[in-house]
C-alpha cells in the first residue's frame, strides 16, 4: 500500500454502504480521482467536512490496487459564502463540469479555483466569470480561436468575424473576398476583441480582472458560450439548470 499527497477539490459525493462516501476529486497533477471516504457520514467523522462538494483540501490518500482511500484531510478553502446562493452554486457546477470535460489538470485546475473564489467573494458579475472561464478553458485545451486581427490581412476592423466553430478571425472585406457565408459567421466588435485578448493573455489570477459595459458583456457572454458549446458538442446538464434559474 502506498500513499499519495494531493491538493484536491471535491466535485461529487455519492453515498456508499452504511456511512461511506465515494468522492470525485479533481487535482492539479493527477486529474480526476475516485476516493472512498470511510465513515464520512457518521457524526463526528474527521472526514465529514472535507468530503463536502466544493471543499478544497490538502489530502493524504492511501492507494491499493488503483483504489484510493482518504486517510487525512486539511481544508484549505470551503467556499462557504456562496453555498447560500443557488445561482452561484449552479454556475460553479457548470464551470466544474466544463473543466472535467476539457481535462482539469494544470492551469485549468488553478483557473477553476480562481473562478470559485470570485463566485464566493461575489466580486464579479456572473456573466463575466462564466464568459472568461469558458474562453480561457478553451485556450487551455487548445481550442481557443484567433481573435486579435484578421488572419488574412492583419487588420483590426471595428467588426470582426469568426467561423461558427471558432478558428481564425477574418475582417468583413477578407471574408467576402474568400466567399465566406458572412451570415453564418460570428461577429464581434472592438470591446469584445479587447476582452478576448485579455482573457487569452492575462496571468490566470488576473483573467477575471476586467470590466465591460452591460451591452459589451452580453455580447461577450453570448460569443463565449456559443464557441464553447460548438467545441464540446453538447449542452452540459449543469448549464441547462443554471439557465433555468436566470
Amino acid at each position: 500500500m502506498s500513499h499519495l499527497a494531493v491538493n484536491g477539490l471535491v466535485v461529487r459525493a455519492v453515498e456508499y454502504k452504511e456511512a461511506d462516501l465515494i468522492l470525485s476529486v479533481i487535482t492539479e497533477q493527477e486529474g480526476t480521482l475516485t476516493v472512498t471516504a470511510r465513515g464520512a457520514r457518521r457524526r463526528g467523522s474527521p472526514h465529514a467536512a472535507a468530503s463536502q462538494v466544493l471543499c478544497y483540501s490538502r489530502m493524504v490518500l492511501s492507494e491499493y490496487r488503483d483504489r484510493f482511500t482518504l486517510k487525512e484531510a486539511e481544508i484549505l478553502e470551503g467556499f462557504s459564502a456562496m453555498r447560500g446562493s443557488l445561482l452561484s452554486m449552479a454556475l460553479a457546477s457548470y464551470l466544474i463540469e466544463l473543466a472535467q470535460t476539457l481535462a482539469p489538470e494544470g492551469e485549468l485546475f488553478r483557473l477553476t479555483l480562481i473562478a470559485l473564489a470570485n463566485l464566493n467573494a461575489d466580486r464579479r458579475p456572473h456573466k463575466l466569470i462564466k464568459a472568461a472561464f469558458e474562453m480561457r478553458a478553451l485556450f487551455c485545451a487548445g481550442f481557443g480561436p484567433e481573435t486579435d486581427a484578421c488572419s488574412r490581412c492583419g487588420d483590426e476592423a471595428p467588426t470582426m468575424l469568426l467561423p461558427a466553430l471558432g478558428g481564425r478571425a477574418l475582417c468583413p472585406f477578407c471574408a467576402r473576398q474568400r466567399g465566406e457565408d458572412i451570415d453564418a459567421m460570428l461577429p464581434y466588435d472592438t470591446d469584445c476583441r479587447l476582452a478576448l485578448r485579455h482573457i487569452r493573455t492575462a496571468p490566470a489570477e488576473k483573467v477575471f480582472s476586467f470590466t465591460a459595459s452591460d451591452k459589451a458583456l452580453a455580447k461577450l457572454a453570448a460569443l463565449c458560450e456559443f464557441l464553447t458549446l460548438a467545441q464540446t458538442d453538447r449542452v452540459p446538464a449543469a448549464l441547462d439548470f443554471y439557465r433555468g434559474l436566470l
